[in-house]
């Protein structure tokens, strides 16, 4: 009988991780993907939504892999992510409107 196991996607500022934890909370396998960030004038920070989707299908890729090559059995998954960086979609094709604006830019800040 395969092991039960929690896997964490954890999509940060500087970058993406995802880790297979086992019911007693030991970490059993993680990956890591670092993520660009881009100033593009003072005071503006942005990073492409692409790249960040991206990095975090490889890194849960590489948990998905390694828990069923190594007899685990992942039972649910727990996200943490950036929560203040905004991304505009199209509805209709998927793709992002514009970068990220990552929540340290000061664009929208009291002048």
């Amino acid at each position: 009988m395969a092991e039960p196991s929690i896997i964490t996607l954890d999509a940060g500022t500087n970058g993406t991780r995802a880790m297979l934890v086992a019911k007693n909370g030991r970490v059993l396998a993680q990956a890591y993907r670092e993520l660009t960030i881009r100033y593009p004038q003072p005071g503006w920070v942005e990073q492409n939504p692409l790249e960040i989707w991206e990095k975090s299908r490889a890194v849960l890729g590489e948990i998905f892999y390694f828990a069923t090559s190594k007899g685990y059995r992942p039972e649910g998954i727990g996200i943490s992510n950036q929560r203040e960086t905004v991304v505009a979609w199209y509805r209709s094709s998927g793709k992002p409107l514009c970068p990220a604006v990552v929540w340290q830019c000061r664009r929208t800040a009291r002048q």
